[in-house]
């Protein structure tokens, strides 16, 4: 009786602890693997997505490079201002590709 308890009680940690990761899951999660609009449940990594986008080699390179480097061991300081910069880089691409 108590495991079920224990068991109701648990949450399930995430995969990763890897901000980009977070993300991509979120967003795969709201717009499906391929990003159609259509949830399809499943999920992917920020690699998987990258290996899937149609960026050109060298953007992919540099993308692989931030999320490495998102994975070191950062302070929390250190991550939130990663992600910052990360999130307006992004903000940045989207505008120049409308």
């Amino acid at each position: 009786m108590s495991q079920n308890k224990k068991d109701e009680t648990k949450k399930e940690a995430p995969k990763s602890e890897n901000f980009m990761d977070l993300q991509t899951n979120t967003l795969t999660d709201l717009f499906g693997s391929d990003l159609s609009g259509t949830p399809d449940g499943k999920q992917l990594n920020f690699l998987e997505l990258l290996e899937q986008s149609d960026l050109p080699e060298e953007q992919k390179k540099e993308w692989r490079n931030y999320y490495y480097l998102q994975s070191k061991e950062l302070t929390q300081k250190q991550k939130d201002s990663l992600s910052l910069a990360l999130h307006k880089k992004m903000q940045k691409a989207m505008i120049n590709n409308n």
